[in-house]
């Protein structure tokens, strides 16, 4: 009978620790913030009307959201804008893993 409260007990420890990893829970909105700030600073990236991140895994970020370029920009220089914000998130938290 003991052994099976020990059972329980860890069970639901373990059930609320991973809980939020396995419904994809957001990252706190300090980190929102600066994500968005960083991602806003980009050259040839003029508005981030949104930007959502969300836990993925154990020590695993996504990042997604909707930019708005400068008119101006060919393709290949959007192109440098997205991998230049990708590289900058994953500069500053290097659990970025997936920028979509």
């Amino acid at each position: 009978a003991f052994i099976g409260l020990v059972l329980l007990a860890a069970s639901i420890l373990l059930l609320r620790a991973n809980r939020a990893l396995l419904s994809g829970r957001g990252v706190p909105i300090s980190v929102l913030r600066e994500m968005h700030r960083l991602v806003a600073a980009q050259p040839g990236i003029v508005a981030v009307p949104d930007l959502f991140a969300g836990v993925v895994g154990p020590s695993s970020l996504m990042g997604d959201g909707d930019v708005t370029f400068a008119d101006d920009l060919t393709v290949p220089a959007v192109e440098q804008a997205i991998i230049g914000a990708a590289a900058a998130l994953r500069a500053r938290w290097p659990s970025v893993d997936y920028v979509c």
